[in-house]
């Protein structure tokens, strides 16, 4: 029997940050990307965004870490298992009323 696993929706970067972020990398170079969505799956939040100027099909996932007093960041999923897990609840939940 599989374990069905329920998303809950969050808002915590968009009221924090607005539809848009923000984001430097290591070199400095920054980048706006839009808010997609965001949601906490079990005790972690993540995020999907979309760069500017790119297609849909090109969206990026990463983790939430951070609080509202500490301020939020943004983390690159680097576990293939947990990011695969996370891509495709997201796709359920984004698709399942297509079918």
């Amino acid at each position: 029997m599989t374990e069905r696993v329920e998303l809950q929706l969050t808002e915590q970067l968009k009221n924090a940050f607005g539809q848009f972020v923000e984001m430097t990398d290591d070199a400095g170079n920054s980048r706006v990307l839009s808010l997609i969505a965001e949601f906490r799956l079990d005790d972690q939040a993540y995020a999907v965004l979309l760069p500017e100027g790119a297609q849909e099909s090109e969206q990026e996932l990463y983790r939430i870490i951070g609080s509202e007093e500490e301020g939020w960041e943004l983390e690159s999923i680097e576990d293939d298992d947990e990011w695969e897990e996370v891509a495709e609840l997201y796709d359920e939940l984004t698709y399942r009323d297509e079918f």
